[in-house]
């Protein structure tokens, strides 16, 4: 009996076949499919926009208040 040998490459698609795309699964594509989001995952999504959005507002009031400082030289 022979033992076959694979070679693992870190190359996609060279250590094996690749996965399907979504389309050709029959996933999310069906009707009434929610992607198994969870109501703890809706909100964990949302606080992290929250996040976003408050860290972009942090940026802009900086920015304007160096605008301000600087104009005042």
């Amino acid at each position: 009996m022979r033992t076959r040998r694979f070679r693992l490459s870190s190359w996609p698609g060279l250590s094996g076949p690749s996965i399907p795309a979504p389309a050709l699964t029959d996933g999310p594509d069906k009707p009434g499919h929610d992607d198994g989001v969870t109501d703890a995952e809706r909100r964990r999504r949302g606080r992290s926009w929250a996040i976003m959005i408050a860290l972009a507002a942090l940026c802009a009031l900086f920015y304007a208040i160096t605008i301000v400082k600087m104009a005042h030289l």
